[in-house]
């Protein structure tokens, strides 16, 4: 009987993962530059720190928007530097072009507690969705196409 439950319990599993990961058998539409954390803005989006990374569309569709979601430490070392959690998620406008490449700043004042004496480590960037002008959507529940931060 422990071994009908289990196999269930797997079966359960694998039909979850198959139908909530159904984009991980294709490679992703884009290429992501590793991030780093930059205490300046370039942009103006933020006024102490934020994350910078650069986006390449490869698909013959115009990109509109993405959500990014991204881990930040103290160090790579893995501190934490927040009150609360350290994972951020965001959701940005864009317009870029088949082919195009955009630079992209996310903010992280409202996660400050004060003013970072050097740039947070940034890790485990993924894009958790990307929309296309023609209405196709790219997602990454689990964040399987990460990239790593700039040591």
């Amino acid at each position: 009987m422990k071994n009908r439950s289990s196999f269930t319990v797997f079966l359960l599993f694998s039909l979850f993962l198959l139908s909530a990961c159904k984009n991980l058998c294709l490679y992703p539409p884009f290429l992501l530059s590793p991030p780093e954390c930059v205490l300046s803005s370039e942009s103006g989006n933020f006024q102490i720190a934020g994350v910078k990374f650069s986006l390449w569309n490869r698909r013959p569709s115009e990109i509109k928007r993405i959500s990014v979601v991204f881990s930040v430490y103290e160090s790579d070392q893995g501190e934490n530097p927040f009150f609360l959690g350290n994972v951020i998620c965001d959701d940005l406008e864009c317009c870029i072009e088949s082919g195009d490449c955009a630079e992209f700043e996310a903010g992280l004042d409202a996660y400050v507690l004060q003013v970072p004496d050097k740039p947070y480590y940034i890790d485990f960037l993924y894009l958790q969705s990307v929309e296309f002008a023609d209405g196709y959507v790219w997602l990454d529940p689990t964040g399987a196409f990460f990239v790593r931060g700039k040591k």
